[in-house]
């Protein structure tokens, strides 16, 4: 399965004044929820993908590292795991968890590590989620469309949502939880350190069986 979830990181950056309060951070930790109907996605060669997903993204812009927690439902699958990686040594750690156990599979870095938050091609307004207002933005990266809602009082994600090209029709929806602008520590799992522990190393492959998250490569997407 390819690399799909990371949609969270495509999202911030306003105006000079906004982005010197907001935006001057190492990283951010959020929870999410994302759901897509025919869903166009950076690193699925074209095939529309319907998927509903939650979990948490954890990215360290200084330390370039990352950690992705995912829960995925499809019409024929349910996938959970965890996901760890490392611009350092140019390696990442997929962990699967399933009636059998867990799996930890050592990979190469197949996904982009940001230093940033993306820049915000357009400020397109106000709106108001019930009462909550919040301000539209507009990114525009890599041949990608994205708006974002985001609450300027407290610094913070709230949505986001991508729309495929008029001759595709398909949407992908983001929503953040609990969203801080700092990084979190970020540490493997025992599975993926300890000998003993079910571990799987593919060094020179990144085609393995490993699950990994959806909404990545949708975070992610200014990115690629």
């Amino acid at each position: 399965m390819k690399f799909l979830t990371i949609a969270l990181l495509v999202l911030l950056s306003v105006s000079a004044s906004l982005a010197g309060n907001c935006f001057q951070t190492t990283g951010y930790h959020t929870s999410f929820t994302a759901t897509g109907f025919n869903s166009i996605l950076p690193s699925n060669n074209g095939v529309p993908l319907s998927f509903y997903e939650a979990g948490t993204i954890n990215v360290d812009f200084a330390q370039q590292q990352m950690a992705v927690t995912f829960d995925i439902l499809t019409t024929d699958s349910q996938v959970l795991g965890l996901l760890y990686a490392f611009a350092a040594n140019q390696t990442m750690y997929v962990v699967n968890i399933d009636d059998n156990g867990s799996t930890c599979t050592k990979l190469p870095l197949n996904v982009p590590i940001p230093t940033s938050f993306p820049n915000v091609t357009a400020d397109l307004g106000p709106i108001n989620i019930g009462k909550f207002q919040t301000e539209v933005l507009e990114i525009v990266e890599n041949g990608s469309q994205q708006k974002v809602l985001y609450d300027l009082q407290n610094c913070a994600l709230v949505s986001s949502y991508m729309l495929n090209e008029p001759s595709q029709p398909g949407v992908t929806t983001v929503n953040f939880l609990n969203f801080e602008s700092t990084p979190a520590p970020i540490s493997l799992p025992s599975i993926c350190t300890n000998p003993s522990m079910s571990i799987k190393s593919n060094r020179h492959n990144s085609k393995s069986s490993a699950k990994t998250p959806k909404s990545i490569q949708q975070l992610l997407r200014p990115f690629f």
